[in-house]
């Protein structure tokens, strides 16, 4: 866990400050911001009815869960049906969540990054049963015959570079190299799953190597800046205009999982070398866009987001159902779906069949909004079925 350079007088004096700040703000954040909520607003009374519904569901988890902040944004059928704010950005000086917001997303970041290989991909700038020792040539001889896809689908076997308390044992790729050369694979590659930094580290790095350009600017110049996005960007501890404030409800890294007694403020380490794995900063109105784009086909074709659906296939023939390419998948449910999770405090679900799509950002790791967006889904299907992927409720999901 990141640790706060301060005194232990200043940090008593933080953790009471922002506990009595997120204490009073829970109960202001019933009150959402109505002039944004407006510009999707349904004109139908059945429509507005179950505009009120979902309001008072997520007015009401926001209080048990005690989440200072959060944004929603539902699609039905290709069409942004709801975008909606709650609550505070900043609870310490009541600062309201808006749509132009930026949050943390965390892991959700892979999705991106999954897209943008498929970007390359169709360009004609790689495979994705490609080695990656044709790309990256100082790497680890054991490691040089992993495929794009393996990394991809966490199916490497590489070991890890981010340790149980989600902390980098690096800051650079070479310290990371360095670092884990001798080490074993964790597993024969191909042979099992686990979720693992190290891939998207490797993945961060072809994808510079082969498009000539930092991550930071090819996320821009391929996924955000054609769809005229201009909220995303990548940082961890560093300053950002119109970002919101973290805050923790478990005691980060602890296993089993602890409980706090009060939310405090998070500082969220991300250093650039993992901003592939969980960098990315980004505003509920322009992740719905982009969600909105991806599905109409303006970033990548049908069949490259067919594959990144596709449940990771073993050496052994058996598959692992519930990841495909960077994304989480719940493919058996009566209502099939695709998404992420992000940090304890982020998830989005896709669910196909239904022409739905639910977006929950929030400001509070530990918020669990994989749950939030089963309640909010639950408003608008029926008959009703669980369908985010339980799989993806594990220790590495809580990862920076």
């Amino acid at each position: 866990m990141t640790k706060n350079r301060f005194t232990l007088r200043h940090r008593v004096f933080a953790r009471f400050t922002v506990c009595v700040a997120i204490a009073a703000a829970v109960p202001a954040a019933a009150q959402h911001n109505t002039a944004q909520a407006a510009r999707y607003s349904h004109s139908t009374v059945a429509g507005k009815a179950l505009e009120r519904s979902v309001d008072a569901y997520v007015r009401d988890e926001m209080t048990k869960r005690r989440i200072p902040g959060l944004a929603l944004a539902v699609i039905r059928r290709g069409r942004i049906e709801k975008v909606t704010s709650y609550g505070y950005a900043n609870a310490e000086f009541s600062v309201p969540v808006t749509s132009g917001t930026l949050f943390q997303v965390a892991s959700i970041t892979k999705e991106f990054t999954s897209v943008g290989v498929l970007e390359l991909v169709e360009a004609g700038k790689l495979k994705l049963d490609d080695r990656i020792g044709a790309y990256l040539y100082n790497l680890p001889a054991k490691w040089q015959d992993v495929t794009i896809r393996q990394l991809l689908n966490h199916t490497s076997g590489l070991p890890d570079i981010i340790n149980k308390t989600s902390e980098s044992l690096a800051d650079t790729p070479d310290e990371a190299l360095q670092l884990l050369w001798d080490k074993p694979l964790d597993f024969a590659t191909g042979s099992q799953w686990a979720y693992n930094q190290t891939n998207y580290m490797l993945l961060q790095l072809l994808i510079e190597k082969v498009s000539g350009l930092s991550f930071e600017r090819f996320c821009e110049a391929r996924l955000f800046a054609p769809l005229q996005l201009s909220s995303p960007t990548f940082g961890g501890q560093v300053i950002i205009k119109q970002r919101a404030s973290l805050y923790t409800a478990v005691v980060v890294g602890a296993d089993p999982p602890k409980v706090l007694d009060r939310p405090e403020i998070y500082n969220a380490k991300m250093i650039p070398m993992l901003y592939s794995a969980g960098g990315l900063n980004i505003s509920i109105e322009d992740f719905a866009h982009w969600i909105v784009a991806l599905l109409e086909g303006k970033l990548i074709g049908k069949t490259s987001l067919e594959a990144l659906w596709t449940s990771a296939r073993l050496s052994d023939g058996h598959t692992f159902d519930s990841y495909g390419m960077g994304w989480w998948l719940s493919l058996q449910s009566p209502h099939p779906a695709v998404g992420g999770n992000g940090g304890g405090r982020a998830s989005f679900f896709y669910y196909q069949k239904d022409g739905l799509v639910v977006i929950v950002l929030t400001n509070l790791l530990g918020s669990n909004p994989e749950s939030l967006v089963d309640g909010i889904a639950h408003q608008y299907l029926n008959p009703w079925d669980r369908v985010t992927p339980q799989g993806s409720l594990d220790r590495a999901d809580n990862r920076n």
